[in-house]
């Protein structure tokens, strides 16, 4: 391995043993595995496909309790903790990712 390798894997192993980043990882999977909130994202995703095949006198109604299903997908703690580690994350990666950017 060269020297740049080796500089290059000690820094993502650093950046990888960040609390933040170790926190956002465990979230994460968390967000993929979580029932709760894969079926109310399913629900939402699956109503809005459906939306065109509901008459149009009950559109209205079917937008608004789609508004309420993603409201409380927003404001699910979960959620909630993934966008902001996610946001941490980036945020530290930033500088990193701005070495690379010719």
């Amino acid at each position: 391995m060269s020297e740049l390798e080796t500089k290059a894997q000690n820094l993502v192993d650093s950046f990888l043993s960040l609390d933040v980043v170790k926190k956002y990882m465990k979230v994460s999977e968390e967000m993929k595995t979580n029932k709760r909130v894969n079926n109310l994202k399913k629900e939402i995703v699956v109503s809005k496909k459906n939306l065109k095949n509901i008459p149009f006198e009950k559109r209205g109604e079917e937008v608004r309790r789609i508004k309420i299903l993603e409201d409380k997908y927003d404001e699910d703690s979960l959620v909630c903790s993934y966008n902001q580690l996610k946001k941490e994350v980036q945020d530290l990666a930033e500088p990193i990712r701005d070495l690379f950017i010719f």
